[in-house]
């Protein structure tokens, strides 16, 4: 068939692959035209963007209402079909024999708030995401961190928040840093907070 120009943009007769090798490059492709549905078989799980956030500052609470963190708080806009990989680390202090607990958050466009990654309801047990108990006389440290890979609810943004809390009620609570005072020997170590979106 011959190659016909048609006059309104159009081009008919050519055959599939009747482009010379190297006629089409990145630069050619319009944004987001290449999705994950169009991805040969075995080739998901690309990581297709990655955001982090991180908190170098230290703070405190002494609540058992779970408080978001906000320098840790951000969106993520994902494609059809795509996963969110969710990996927190934080260091937390609290007197001995007390403990302190963190949460995942996901909150969609539509403004519905999830907590896809807690534990199951288990009589008036905490339900959380990450957390530890102090046991080292006064200068009560807890490590702790999770990872999970979240299915959000389809393409969009969506906004992902940690949030923390007291074990005990009126019991302070401090994030990096021990519950101890600081002086020279102290540790004011970072919190962060990374998403990943993962092909399907």
């Amino acid at each position: 068939m011959p190659i016909t120009f048609n006059g309104n943009g159009t081009v008919t007769g050519l055959a599939v692959g009747g482009l010379p090798d190297g006629i089409v490059d990145a630069d050619m492709l319009a944004s987001s035209s290449v999705t994950s549905a169009k991805l040969a078989s075995g080739v998901g799980g690309k990581v297709l963007q990655v955001k982090q956030a991180t908190k170098t500052d230290t703070a405190s609470l002494s609540t058992q209402t779970f408080t978001e963190i906000t320098d840790l708080t951000q969106t993520i806009t994902t494609v059809a079909g795509s996963k969110v990989y969710a990996v927190g680390s934080f260091y937390m202090g609290a007197p001995s024999a007390y403990n302190a607990f963190v949460r995942l958050v996901r909150v969609d466009a539509n403004g519905s708030t999830n907590y896809p990654y807690i534990g199951d309801a288990s009589g008036s047990a905490l339900r959380a995401t990450a957390g530890g108990l102090c046991q080292y006389y006064n200068y009560g440290e807890i490590n702790t961190s999770f990872m999970f890979l979240d299915t959000p609810s389809g393409a969009g943004t969506h906004t992902y928040k940690v949030e923390w809390r007291s074990g005990y009620s009126g019991q302070t609570v401090y994030l990096g840093r021990t519950n101890y005072a600081i002086y020279a020997e102290s540790g004011i170590i970072p919190q962060s907070f990374t998403l990943m979106e993962v092909a399907g």
